[in-house]
């Protein structure tokens, strides 16, 4: 399937399903989620502001794994192959919920609040979801964020 024939309604469509799929993720994990520790903020809190260290969750999920999403076939039609499997991800941000399979290290949790910095300060949601669903080469994605991106808080 070549995504740049998707019909604009498609794309905007995509977009509300990722973003629904996030949020109702990080509902899902935030219940059994807890702040970060001492010793974990103190490793990152040069890097990333306090307000995110004081928002951001974790969740350490032991013995158990990410499903797939239920856009995930068709994720993988669009990005040829190339979306992410979510069974093998070390962790995966939803929002300010950052959920690990097994264990947390430097790299994950740097890599998380990165993906944390950039959906709750930079760019919201609707529009992270929007970068997320699409692949970076696609030549109208700038178009596309500024016409189906809102201003929503998280």
């Amino acid at each position: 399937m070549d995504p740049v024939e998707l019909p604009e309604a498609r794309i905007t469509e995509i977009i509300s399903g990722v973003a629904a799929y996030l949020r109702q993720e990080k509902d899902l994990y935030f219940r059994a989620s807890e702040p970060l520790s001492a010793g974990w903020r103190a490793a990152v809190r040069d890097y990333f502001s306090p307000a995110l260290l004081d928002n951001v969750k974790t969740i350490v999920l032991k013995g158990a794994r990410i499903p797939p999403p239920p856009f995930y076939s068709e994720a993988m039609a669009l990005s040829s192959g190339n979306f992410p499997d979510f069974v093998h991800l070390a962790s995966f941000t939803y929002l300010d919920v950052i959920v690990f399979h097994d264990e947390i290290t430097l790299r994950t949790l740097f890599h998380g609040l990165v993906h944390a910095t950039q959906i709750t300060t930079k760019l919201r949601c609707a529009r992270f979801s929007t970068v997320w669903s699409m692949p970076h080469k696609w030549p109208f994605l700038d178009s596309t964020v500024t016409r189906n991106s809102t201003s929503e808080d998280l």
